[in-house]
């Protein structure tokens, strides 16, 4: 991917390795997996410093989709990958909300989950950018994805989970999910 600055000249060369970990990828899946990089592309503040950065989904299947994730260095005037972003590359369904929170996610048909974190900077620590977790909630239904039969929730609390974990009785998907949705606040 080229960058180009506001005078059409090119300033940096981005590479995003499309399906990595599919050694035997088809074209056919490399050139679906390069129209979601173009059409799904985000410029948006991944990392919280009110800079502009970049994610081009790298896989994906129905319900997902893993990113390539660049940052931008003002001091620099480029899109850098630290640590941060190599995190953030990670995660499946990555996206991000406000206070510094960013979200990983999957869903079923079995189980379904949500990852919440924080980006933390810190000048003593290595390395100096790095995802905390927050939260986390796991729905576990019944075979084939029906009614849920288990909700587990895990908050941290000073670097400890604390789990909670609910039966699913004659709870619906929907009451579920709201439970999960209850513990990102």
């Amino acid at each position: 991917m080229s960058v180009r600055n506001e005078k059409n000249a090119e300033v940096q060369q981005l590479t995003c390795p499309l399906l990595r970990d599919n050694a035997e990828a088809t074209e056919g899946e490399l050139a679906a997996t390069r129209e979601q990089f173009v059409s799904n592309f985000m410029v948006r503040d991944l990392d919280f410093d009110r800079h502009p950065d970049l994610a081009g989904i790298r896989e994906f299947g129905t319900k997902w989709a893993r990113y390539c994730v660049w940052f931008y260095d003002p001091k620099q005037h480029i899109f850098t990958k630290d640590f941060l972003a190599e995190e953030m590359e990670l995660l499946t369904n990555l996206e991000p909300f406000g206070n510094g929170q960013i979200s990983s996610s999957h869903i079923g048909p079995e189980t379904i989950w949500r990852a919440v974190y924080r980006v933390m900077e810190s000048e003593q620590s290595r390395p100096k950018r790095q995802l905390i977790p927050l939260s986390s909630c796991l729905v576990e239904t019944q075979p084939g994805g029906g009614r849920p039969t288990t909700v587990v929730i895990t908050h941290y609390e000073k670097g400890q989970p604390v789990v909670q974990r609910y039966e699913g009785g004659k709870m619906d998907i929907k009451a579920a999910l709201g439970m999960c949705n209850q513990s990102r606040r």
